[in-house]
This record gives C-alpha cells, sequence and structure tokens, in this order.
C-alpha cells in the first residue's frame, strides 16, 4: 500500500514509493484491499464492518450500498 512508505515529506514519499515500483511492488489502495479481505457479500460474518468501514470512509461508496442494501431488503428508496 502506498501509505506503507512512511514518507516525512512528499519528495521523500515519493521516491520510495518508485523504488518499491521498481523492485515489482504495485501500490494499492486501502478500498482494494479491504474489497480482497472481504472477497465476497456473502461472507456475511464480516459485511457488516465492511459496509461500515466503506459508509464511514468513502462516503459515495457507503450510499451506494445502503441504496443497494434497501433494494435487496424490499425497502423503499428515496430517488
Amino acid at each position: 500500500m502506498v501509505d506503507a512508505v512512511a514518507g516525512e515529506t512528499r519528495e521523500i514519499h515519493d521516491a520510495a514509493v518508485q523504488r518499491l515500483v521498481q523492485a515489482g511492488a504495485v501500490p494499492v489502495t486501502w478500498l482494494s484491499v479491504a474489497s480482497e479481505l472481504q472477497g465476497t457479500y456473502e461472507n456475511l460474518a464480516t459485511v457488516e464492518g465492511f459496509t461500515g468501514l466503506m459508509a464511514e470512509h468513502s462516503p459515495t461508496l457507503g450510499m451506494y450500498l445502503q441504496h443497494y442494501s434497501a433494494l435487496q431488503s424490499g425497502g423503499a428508496v428515496a430517488a
């Protein structure tokens, strides 16, 4: 993940990321890592925590997930 380099300045951060990429690392976002860990929405033991994380840190995705959940449960959805 890009945040793993702990650079003190933007220049140091960018240089560290460049070195990681040169070594074969692929920078990813926290969203892609969280999604890979969740795997599927059928994993009911963790889906509530995952959607809560999305709603807290990615408001747009959180609203989509709430909308989708309401549609799946047959609830009314405001347009």
